[in-house]
């Protein structure tokens, strides 16, 4: 999962920077791969003897970026996209945290990080680092420019990014996004789907599904739809795709489903989801604005409308429909309850840079002849 997911619901607190994101930068795959920390303690590195000691393992990929460094910024040139996770996490057999070349059963694509990608499972995805080529040990975090200047949560009063750098507010390891938290979303009904309810059907249920997810390892618990408010909420049927590993951790999303009767989405103007993990931890009914606009994780609200011909009255009286509007639309597509003139906005050199650093795709990234034919770990 993205840190940025759901970002784009943020811009009712004001103008968040980065990728603007719908609740789909989340997805769940089969991985194979070697565990890093065979492959470091193979390499002879252990953890510090030392409390209160403190390493790093730093992470940088083939591609080539623009701006790398801790002093450097778009447009200094061509370099690699890095970053860095805590050694002690990297150690840890329960973390799971992988040298991946396999995803689904073959070879890792171009697109996704071939020949050898960093996975770590629960982590914001952008300490899963593509195309890997280089591990170092340190003292210190990376100081890659796309591990200092994303991926971070900083304070709302942090309200623009000269002052987020000048005041040293990047830097602060204690604003790291690292471990993801509780977040859940509704699917269905999709965005701008009617329903038409009439005698036939109008004692029927309806099918409310959707996705959610906790980084922790922590199994979600579980979920509740509400449709007034916040008021009453109904539990809702939780199934995960895969079974917890050895160590008891949940790394994939689950998939929840509730049904309600019809008449209660009729009479009801939102459906409201969120989700607990089996250590409590839930969502909070409100959003918190942050600057770079990430761990959005308020609950989810899709509106219900009723169709305005329902108090026509030569309109016929035996059916009528409602439809449902989720709060934004992904990417640059128009569209939910939470739209702003800001969709409209040119993008700034900021979020050009962010676009690149996120790139799906490996057709815009220069890997030249850095890319064997075959995976090799070491």
């Amino acid at each position: 999962m993205c840190s940025g997911n759901r970002s784009k619901e943020l811009s009712k607190g004001g103008k968040s920077l980065g990728l603007k994101w719908g609740p789909g930068a989340v997805s769940t795959s089969v991985w194979g791969g070697a565990r890093l920390c065979d492959v470091l303690q193979h390499c002879g590195v252990l953890m510090p003897k030392k409390r209160g000691v403190q390493y790093f393992v730093c992470c940088s990929g083939a591609d080539k970026l623009e701006g790398a460094g801790k002093d450097a910024a778009p447009g200094s040139g061509p370099s690699s996209y890095g970053t860095s996770i805590p050694l002690e996490v990297a150690m840890d057999e329960s973390r799971d945290v992988l040298l991946a070349y396999e995803q689904n059963g073959d070879l890792l694509t171009p697109d996704h990080g071939f020949p050898v990608r960093l996975i770590v499972p629960g982590f914001t995805g952008g300490r899963s680092v593509k195309w890997l080529n280089k591990i170092e040990i340190s003292a210190e975090q990376s100081d890659n420019y796309y591990h200092l200047h994303d991926n971070r949560m900083l304070p709302s009063q942090v309200q623009d990014l000269d002052t987020a750098i000048s005041e040293g507010w990047m830097s602060r390891p204690e604003f790291v996004i690292n471990e993801m938290n509780v977040n859940s979303v509704i699917c269905t009904p999709a965005h701008s789907q009617t329903l038409t309810i009439d005698p036939s059907n109008e004692d029927a249920a309806y099918s409310i599904t959707g996705y959610a997810y906790s980084g922790t390892g922590k199994k979600i618990g579980r979920v509740e739809v509400s449709l007034d408010g916040g008021k009453i909420w109904k539990f809702c049927s939780v199934g995960y795709p895969a079974q917890p590993t050895k160590h008891g951790m949940y790394w994939s999303w689950c998939f929840w489903e509730t049904r309600v009767d019809v008449m209660e989405l009729v009479e009801s103007s939102e459906i409201v989801v969120r989700a607990w993990d089996s250590a409590m931890n839930t969502q909070p009914e409100n959003s918190s604005w942050n600057l770079l606009g990430n761990m959005n994780n308020c609950w989810y609200r899709v509106k219900i409308h009723q169709d305005d011909s329902a108090d026509d009255p030569d309109a016929g009286q035996d059916e009528r429909t409602i439809s449902f509007e989720h709060p934004t639309q992904p990417g640059i597509l128009t569209g939910g309850w939470l739209q702003t003139s800001q969709a409209s906005e040119p993008e700034s050199e900021r979020e050009l840079t962010l676009k690149l650093m996120h790139q799906e795709s490996s057709s815009n990234l220069d890997l030249g002849d850095q890319l064997p034919s075959t995976p090799r770990l070491l």
